[in-house]
């Protein structure tokens, strides 16, 4: 028997009850089995994103499901390097896309699971890319004024830099 209980999943067995933080088993265990999960506008529709067991999630798969019956796998997406965000309809109901890891817009037609578009979404432009610095403490600037600055609680986050 396995239940889910806050942050925990509890498995009872016939001689131990075994408690793991749901966070670390959920996910290995495809759970919950259906992510995402968008219906048309018409309602005849629904577009899923399932998880599925793996060793080192995410390890997920697109879905049409027809009300009545009927599913219809879109694409198995390659295990632990891709995962859907979101799901969206057309208006008419006739495509959907599903955006996987924020870079790629898969867009299918709704009654054959046909690809439509596959496209990488280009990255935000910056005009500079970003700067980082890590001063020591007290460092003087050029103006004369001194600079301090500080790692994160794990040494990998910068604070921006304040003068005194």
């Amino acid at each position: 028997m396995c239940s889910v209980v806050g942050e925990s999943l509890t498995f009872r067995t016939a001689t131990a009850l075994i408690s793991v933080p749901a966070c670390a088993a959920c996910g290995q265990l495809g759970l919950p089995p259906v992510a995402l999960a968008a219906t048309s506008p018409d309602g005849r529709t629904t577009a899923e994103v399932r998880n599925h067991p793996a060793m080192d999630p995410p390890n997920q798969s697109l879905w049409l499901v027809r009300k009545g019956g009927g599913a219809l796998k879109v694409e198995k997406l390659p295990g632990d390097g891709d995962w859907c965000d979101a799901i969206a309809w057309s208006g008419d109901g006739t495509t959907v896309a599903f955006l996987i890891r924020g870079q790629r817009l898969l867009v299918v037609a709704a009654a054959t699971g046909d690809t439509l578009f596959d496209v990488r979404l280009p990255l935000p432009r910056r005009d500079r890319p970003p700067t980082f610095s890590r001063p020591t403490c007290g460092s003087p600037k050029t103006d004369g004024t001194r600079t301090t600055g500080r790692a994160g609680a794990t040494g990998s986050a910068l604070r921006p830099a304040r003068s005194t």
